[in-house]
């Protein structure tokens, strides 16, 4: 992971930490402090689905969650910093405490890879995005799909508007 300060030295990045020899798929910060990452990894044909707590100021990894049967394809904090949610190639999305290693609730029903699942602004619900071209809106707390969109393409990523009226 290299992490630039763009108020210091923007020509010069400064390696931080080494996660692992592996790509990164998805990488999010944590609203609660500039010190967390979060870091959801593959390599090659060996897919991990593991995601990697960091603290920046330590240096090093401080927390593993490994629940994903294939690569971790989306990472998204809620806006208080205290639950993250996951989206993967496995066709699932997660939902975790920062303080729990495993998952508060599991999301099923896409048909392919998760590429983007993002909390809602009252942390009542989630979204995600599938390459099986929908659109699902889950319950957090029962981890039931509400509504599925249908889309004539690919949904890569997504975006809710405060009120969540618009998806």
């Amino acid at each position: 992971v290299v992490l630039v300060n763009w108020q210091q030295q923007p020509e010069s990045p400064e390696k931080i930490i080494q996660v692992s020899n592996a790509s990164i798929c998805s990488i999010a910060i944590s609203p609660r402090s500039d010190d967390l990452v979060m870091v959801g990894n593959f390599s090659g044909d060996n897919f991990s689905g593991t995601i990697k707590l960091i603290s920046l100021h330590e240096e090093k990894v401080i927390r593993e969650y490994r629940k994903h049967c294939s690569h971790v394809q989306s990472l998204r904090f809620n806006e208080d910093g205290s639950k993250f949610v996951s989206g993967s190639a496995d066709g699932t999305a997660r939902l975790y405490s920062m303080y729990q290693i495993h998952p508060m609730m599991k999301f099923e029903g896409h048909s392919h890879v998760v590429l983007f699942a993002g909390i809602l602004h009252n942390d009542e619900r989630l979204i995600t995005c599938s390459y099986d071209n929908t659109i699902k809106y889950w319950n957090v707390h029962s981890g039931k799909c509400l509504l599925t969109t249908k889309s004539k393409g690919h949904v890569f990523c997504g975006v809710v508007s405060k009120d969540e009226k618009y998806i």
